[in-house]
């Protein structure tokens, strides 16, 4: 990653972890708005707030996530134990298999026969259940922050500041490819947060999920975060930017400032923590393909559970093999970009759902008696311009009690001091007759809008930068566009019923939030963008040809075969309850 940040690489986790704080918010907030006490994490809440097609979209996106997690993190894994044997595994590796071609940019150098090993026997540990594997998580995840602190400490203290300096074939500072190149950085900084949201994919187990998922995820992101910044910023004050070794970073660092007993310490933290982010991912990623499963959008067999363990074994034996694949042919770089694209895409859905489920209600049938109450004002919003012609006196009376009078308004409907100029746009008619509908439309523009800003003020920024009027012309188009489709969001009356955690200031975080996800996507590179329609091509293959026809949705007399005689029927009998 240093090759397009140099010194500024801690300021990209820094600024991603910003992003990913607005991204956590809006995730935590769909899990405590419905307690879902079934495996799907964002795919069970885009089900919930969107429907299934975009669910699917999403589930499947997720599911790339964490192969791919899984694939590069082994990579990383095989690494570090490479660096610390002093490349006699990789050597050893070559000269009896050969090099892959120099000219295929996705491959590796050789063959990662180690990495992929390692996936398979993980694996073949967690198919002996939760229990055991979270055991040997927890012990993992302990001893590899006490010895990154421990590295952190003696890299801090011990400073190169005399090999610092402008690097070969770069322009130097402390941005040397501009703040451009930070932005992309923390694009593919993604993949190291990628594992927080396993703990979603957990709530199954939790006792109280919509008061203790929230508060884990927070200070699981909140701490990591901390920890990277901290890390990186020691690593580069360690030894030049432009001589770390991406595959092992800070085992190769230390390595090479010579000492020995550290060497061996940073390697085996870096081994026990990325052992830990293995079992992480490899424990979700079954867990999204079995909620997918009972959900009818993939076949049923994928979602067989092994009753003695309680752990998808079809899907783990499908997607690790998948993984252990991509692991034994696969560059790092390349697997940790295609990775990011997804998972920013996933979180831009997710943001997205927050506003659906603001701006939506959630129970029609109340909605529609509440409405029965007050006809008045319902004639109001169909255009009758005779309620709030409100004296002197009475206005400073509305302000007081607006937010109380607000409750009574239905959810999706234009706010009572913004009727008159909802009037004069014509939207007083369309939000009476279908209340939430303009919202939702507002928030697809507000999304392209965005994508159009990111795309010409990053993606074509020389251009800007040269005064080129078509690209100043797009920027105020598109800018225009954004706001005014925040600002329509911004005057509908939201569903407040909530008892738990929720996102503060909608519909401005989680747009803002959707802005960055876009000025981070649009920085990765045109190839990227290639395996990801692939990889969704492939998916969309899979649901118009099985999920299109077997879904819960396409099944409308309400009664559902079982999924497999394993635990899918009683995850069928929860979703019930929760209908």
């Amino acid at each position: 990653m240093t090759e397009v940040i140099g010194y500024g690489e801690f300021t990209s986790f820094a600024l991603h972890r910003r992003l990913k704080v607005n991204s956590l918010k809006l995730t935590n907030w769909l899990k405590a708005y419905r307690p879902i006490t079934k495996a799907g994490s964002a795919y069970s809440y885009t089900y919930i707030a969107s429907g299934e097609f975009l669910a699917f979209i999403i589930g499947w996106s997720v599911i790339l996530e964490y192969v791919l997690s899984v694939a590069s993190v082994a990579r990383g894994w095989s690494a570090t134990i490479d660096a610390m044997s002093q490349s006699k595994i990789s050597n050893g590796t070559m000269s009896v298999f050969g090099r892959f071609p120099e000219n295929a940019e996705f491959l590796g150098q050789y063959p990662d026969l180690l990495g992929a090993g390692t996936v398979l026997i993980l694996g073949l540990i967690l198919s002996f259940g939760a229990k055991l594997s979270a055991h040997v998580n927890s012990v993992m995840t302990i001893l590899n922050v006490s010895v990154l602190v421990l590295i952190t400490i003696l890299m801090y203290a011990q400073p190169n500041t005399a090999l610092h300096g402008i690097a070969p074939e770069s322009h130097g500072g402390f941005f040397p490819y501009g703040v451009g190149g930070m932005i992309s950085g923390a694009g593919t900084c993604f993949y190291a947060f990628i594992g927080f949201d396993a703990i979603t994919v957990s709530s199954e187990e939790a006792v109280n999920p919509k008061r203790s998922i929230p508060i884990a995820t927070a200070a699981s992101v909140s701490i990591v975060s901390l920890i990277f910044v901290l890390a990186s910023s020691a690593l580069l004050l360690f030894v030049p930017w432009w001589t770390i070794d991406r595959q092992a970073a800070f085992t190769a660092a230390i390595r090479s400032r010579q000492i020995t007993w550290a060497t061996y310490v940073a390697g085996i933290g870096s081994l026990l923590g990325i052992g830990a982010s293995l079992f992480t991912s490899l424990y979700a990623m079954p867990r999204i393909v079995y909620a997918m499963a009972a959900d009818r959008l993939l076949p049923g067999w994928i979602g067989y559970v092994l009753p003695t363990t309680k752990v998808p074994i079809v899907a783990m034996g499908i997607f690790g093999g998948l993984a252990a694949i991509l692991t034994l042919l696969c560059d790092i770089h390349t697997l940790t970009e295609f990775l990011s694209i997804g998972t920013l895409i996933a979180f831009t859905i997710v943001c997205m759902n927050v506003c659906i489920l603001r701006y939506c209600n959630s129970d029609q049938e109340g909605d529609t008696k509440a409405s029965s109450n007050i006809p008045t004002l319902m004639d109001d919003v169909s255009g009758e311009d005779n309620i709030f012609h409100l004296s002197k006196s009475e206005e400073g009376v509305y302000e007081m009690n607006a937010a109380e009078f607000s409750t009574q308004w239905p959810v999706g409907s234009i706010k009572p001091r913004f009727r008159r100029l909802a009037t004069a746009l014509h939207l007083s008619s369309v939000s009476a007759s279908n209340p939430g509908w303009a919202p939702v439309v507002a928030l697809v523009v507000y999304v392209a809008g965005a994508l159009g800003v990111a795309a010409v003020a990053l993606a074509g920024s020389e251009y800007l930068v040269a005064g080129a009027w078509w690209s100043v012309i797009l920027t105020i188009i598109f800018v225009f566009v954004a706001i005014s489709a925040v600002f329509v969001m911004a005057i509908h009356v939201q569903n407040t019923s909530f008892d738990s955690f929720k996102v503060p200031f909608v519909p401005f975080v989680p747009c803002l939030s959707i802005f960055l996800n876009m000025c981070l996507i649009v920085k990765l590179s045109l190839m990227t963008w290639a395996r990801l329609i692939i990889w969704t091509a492939a998916g969309l293959i899979i649901y118009f040809s099985y999920g299109w026809w077997h879904s819960r949705e396409a099944n409308t007399s309400g009664e559902f075969d079982p999924l497999v005689q394993t635990s899918c029927d009683e995850t069928d009998k929860e979703a019930k309850v929760d209908q």
